[in-house]
């Protein structure tokens, strides 16, 4: 099935997925974060690595340099990970 994903049966995971909580500010800018005193940081570990699986070898890495203050460093060969799955 393409597009899908597949979690782990885990039960604190499970919680915090289902106790996000999506939030409007004045401006229209949706976001999404837990609930007063909640935890997120198994959804967010999760969402990341889906979000890192998704793009191109080529986009993390720029984003990694990016991140890292190389970002002008285009002279040097991309380092392309042999697996773009494995969060």
């Amino acid at each position: 099935m393409s597009g899908a994903v597949s979690i782990l049966d885990h039960s604190q995971l499970s919680r915090e997925l289902r106790l996000l909580e999506r939030r409007t500010s004045p401006s229209g800018k949706d976001s999404i974060d837990h609930g007063k005193n909640g935890l997120d940081d198994y959804a967010n570990s999760l969402c990341g690595c889906i979000a890192i699986t998704l793009k191109k070898p080529r986009e993390v890495i720029a984003e990694r340099r990016h991140q890292n203050g190389h970002a002008d460093q285009r002279s040097r060969p991309a380092e392309i990970a042999p697996s773009r799955a494995s969060c």
